[in-house]
């Protein structure tokens, strides 16, 4: 197509109708900035402007395509004109379709930079630690420690004391070679700690924490134990049964009926707490706490956590400490049942 070529033809074929370019506009109807466009080649007319100056001036569309009247001589420009016409199109087509994949293909490469970047930063990112600890006069269970990216969270647990002391003062310190960092001064030390990762960094690092413990005019002193329970380091996660707790550490609801509580509260109370003593094994049921617990030489063995089902060991590793409790049970509290 020749934009001159066209405006030409338009030209010629409206001073043949007499017509001005205003008059020529307001048939269409269209500006006649438009219609003086055409003219000097600067615009081609579109579809349904071409169809309407084909009525008006009674030439083909093709005649207008090809800037002059068709004769024999012309039908092969005329073809080559559509010929291109066709081109055009399925080019810009062509064009818009290949804008559409490349397009497509940095939005899923972002995506997978993304997911990469994601997966990278959460992989074993979480980790949670049981404490647990052993001095010459008290015990210390049920702590937990969380460690994140952002965050620590501590809680140090329960203390237990063989002959019954009170500790007056409790601290946790961090050990470093010969240094030490108080982390925490205080008469309770069943409370949470938060730290923020790359601000105080002595909180925590699983290894060379203690604790201290002040009571009467003595010193227990004696390293917390951080056993590893979960990391999220698995790509594909396992779904548990409805209502199940995957936990080692777990015993069924059958082997801890009724009875066995029956049996304890058959023994004097104390503030609600039932206790009976057999062979030098001392066995305590505290119903406010829904507890039971086994001591051995005034050492507490194993504790046993009604309501969830649970149970904490001193001195056996997990999968050891079902047997154990199982045992003891049997033995000292069912009669050997």
């Amino acid at each position: 197509m020749n934009p001159e070529k066209i405006g030409h033809f338009i030209y010629e074929l409206r001073k043949e109708n007499n017509l001005s370019q205003y008059q020529l506009a307001d048939m269409i109807p269209i500006s006649r900035q438009a219609v003086s466009k055409w003219e000097r080649g600067k615009t081609i007319p579109d579809s349904s402007t071409l169809i309407c100056l084909s009525e008006i001036f009674h030439v083909s569309i093709n005649e207008l395509l090809e800037g002059e009247r068709i004769n024999k001589n012309t039908i092969k420009s005329l073809e080559i004109t559509t010929l291109n016409l066709l081109d055009d199109r399925n080019q810009k087509k062509k064009q818009l379709k290949n804008s559409i994949i490349i397009f497509s293909s940095i939005v899923i490469i972002l995506i997978i930079i993304f997911l990469l970047y994601y997966f990278i930063q959460s992989y074993n990112s979480i980790r949670v630690y049981t404490i647990h600890g052993k001095g010459k006069e008290f015990d210390l269970y049920d702590g937990i420690y969380i460690t994140t990216n952002t965050k620590k969270y501590l809680k140090v647990g329960k203390l237990s004391s063989i002959h019954g002391k009170i500790p007056n003062q409790i601290r946790l310190y961090y050990k470093n070679n010969k240094d030490e960092k108080t982390i925490m001064i205080s008469k309770d030390v069943d409370r949470i700690i938060i730290d923020k990762n790359g601000y105080e960094e002595y909180l925590l690092k699983e290894d060379n924490v203690y604790i201290e413990i002040l009571y009467e005019e003595e010193k227990d002193c004696f390293p917390l134990v951080f056993t590893r329970d979960f990391v999220n380091n698995e790509t594909i996660f396992k779904k548990t049964k409805k209502g199940s707790i995957p936990n080692n550490n777990k015993i069924e609801t059958k082997d801890f009926d009724n009875r066995i509580i029956d049996i304890l509260k058959q023994n004097e109370s104390y503030n609600n707490t039932y206790s009976i003593t057999i062979d030098s094994i001392q066995i305590t049921y505290y119903e406010e706490l829904e507890e039971i617990e086994l001591k051995k030489e005034n050492q507490v063995e194993w504790l046993y956590f009604i309501n969830t089902n649970q149970m904490h060991c001193f001195y056996l590793e997990n999968d050891m400490c079902k047997k154990k409790i199982k045992e003891d049970i049997n033995q000292y509290i069912l009669g050997g049942t």
